[in-house]
């Protein structure tokens, strides 16, 4: 636990503080060649400055769009054209 933070912090000093979580799992499996969970490392980024993760991503929310339901009143029927 102690290398993950440390390994953490050293990249959230520089220019990783930009990375989201998955990036920086990454880039710790990569470079530092430490096999951790990718939850260990959003919790110790979470930890380490909860702000800078709010404002990277949109945390909490689904990432897919939503989409709307179309209803048409006819078999390819759209804007009154067939």
């Amino acid at each position: 636990m102690r290398e993950v933070e440390a390994a953490v912090r050293q990249e959230m000093a520089g220019p990783g503080k930009l990375l989201g979580y998955r990036s920086l799992h990454k880039k710790i499996r990569e470079t530092h060649n430490l096999n951790v969970p990718r939850g260990l490392v959003y919790a110790m980024m979470q930890e380490i400055d909860p702000e800078g993760l709010q404002s990277r991503g949109d945390v909490g929310r689904p990432k897919r769009l939503k989409r709307d339901n179309v209803f048409t009143a006819q078999v390819n029927y759209i804007n009154g054209l067939k």
